[in-house]
């Protein structure tokens, strides 16, 4: 029996046990005539609706207290996979889709553009990575489905960014790879760097000019929306779970 239904019971015996001595008690005392009589029945029914009282207000006491817990409980689980790899996985497919907006109007995309471009890709990617290799690379949402949703959108990111063939994935590799190397807590890895190092790294610049010569604005725009889809699928999915936990 879960707390719910004892609340239901202890509830009903309440109302019981205070409503039909409340009924019966003009009765009861009409009867009696002596005042200590009268008032040992009304110091019974007190103390009866007090038991009833206590029982339910510990109950409810209880409920909370084990909600509360729980709640906490799930938050220490959530917190770190929301700060450590979905808020910035989220916000890397954020500034790559604003940056090929920005962008996706020129008359032709010039090498810094397309450095910077490739950056947000890197940046996008290495999220993905780090939360695979730390953390198992699933999100952990409310249900199966949303998870699945979640990851079909990211494929959809993977295909609308697809500028090399069956090539790409060993692109994107070395991309990590180089993110990752240069990356560090108190020194990070930025856009201007990346954008020097694609002239003077020659995998680097190659891959660069690869990806300069395949964006166009349809595949600009192709790759907004997928990214698009992917942040509105996450943030669905993580205020569902939240959701799930007030109620």
């Amino acid at each position: 029996m879960n707390r719910n239904h004892r609340l239901i019971i202890l509830g009903l015996f309440a109302a019981f046990g205070w409503g039909v001595p409340s009924i019966f008690s003009s009765y009861l005392f009409g009867q009696l005539t002596d005042s200590a009589a009268k008032a040992t029945v009304l110091a019974a029914l007190i103390a009866l609706f007090g038991v009833f009282f206590t029982a339910i207000f510990s109950e409810i006491s209880a409920y909370y207290k084990d909600r509360g817990l729980g709640m906490q409980k799930k938050w220490e689980l959530i917190f770190p996979m929301l700060r450590d790899y979905y808020n910035p996985w989220i916000q890397s497919a954020k500034y790559l889709s604003d940056y090929l907006g920005e962008i996706k109007d020129s008359h032709s995309f010039s090498a810094e553009q397309a450095a910077r471009a490739l950056f947000y890709l890197t940046l996008f990617f290495s999220q993905r990575l780090q939360f695979s290799l730390r953390a198992g690379g699933r999100p952990i949402l409310a249900e199966d489905k949303d998870q699945d949703s979640v990851l079909e959108a990211y494929r959809e990111v993977e295909k609308a960014l697809d500028w090399k063939g069956p090539q790409t994935p060993n692109e994107v590799s070395f991309l990590q790879n180089l993110y990752i190397q240069k990356n560090k807590p108190k020194k990070p890895y930025l856009s201007f760097q990346f954008v020097k190092d694609a002239e003077t790294k020659p995998r680097l610049r190659r891959i660069r000019d690869e990806f300069q010569a395949w964006l166009n604005k349809e595949r600009a725009d192709a790759a907004s929306i997928a990214l698009n889809e992917f942040q509105t699928r996450f943030k669905n999915g993580i205020n569902k779970l939240y959701s799930g936990w007030a109620s």
